[in-house]
């Protein structure tokens, strides 16, 4: 598992560079207007650092598999714990920048798999919780034969 970090003014934009041409591969991005392109562009420099996550993807192994749910695992809790610091994030899995072109502008090696990015950044007022699904909903309970949802 590596993680990169872009949080120096260069390397955020050459990060959002990267973000912008892999972008560009797609034909959806044919008909976003212009404004809107710098106004992704500028908003993604702004932000104050973004963590690249990318772990071993091992197509042969088990392991590649454990390796991107452990990744996943240490996203979660980082954002967890930025929380309780002040900070904000984002994770960010978008298709639309999942393809060579971005891979090889930031680093991924032969067996190796993108996770995803964590833009981080504060904030001034926290935003509304979202309801939630209540967990009896998602629990099923196994009692030998069959599973029996609560």
């Amino acid at each position: 598992m590596r993680f990169v970090y872009a949080g120096t003014p260069d390397s955020r934009e050459r990060l959002v560079g990267g973000m912008m041409d892999s972008m560009k591969e797609s034909k959806l991005m044919r008909w976003v207007p212009g404004k809107m392109v710098e106004l992704f562009k500028s908003r993604f420099t702004a932000i104050p650092g973004h963590l690249i996550v990318i772990a071993e993807a091992d197509p042969t192994r088990r392991g590649g598999v454990d390796s991107v749910a452990a990744a996943c695992g240490i996203m979660q809790i980082f954002q967890l714990l930025g929380w309780e610091r002040g900070l904000g994030m984002l994770w960010d899995t978008e298709r639309i920048i999942q393809n060579e072109v971005f891979f090889s502008r930031i680093g991924v090696r032969e067996r190796e798999a993108f996770v995803g990015i964590l833009h981080i950044g504060y904030f001034d007022k926290a935003p509304r919780g979202r309801s939630r699904t209540p967990a009896e909903k998602k629990w099923t309970v196994y009692e030998g034969r069959e599973a029996k949802t609560i």
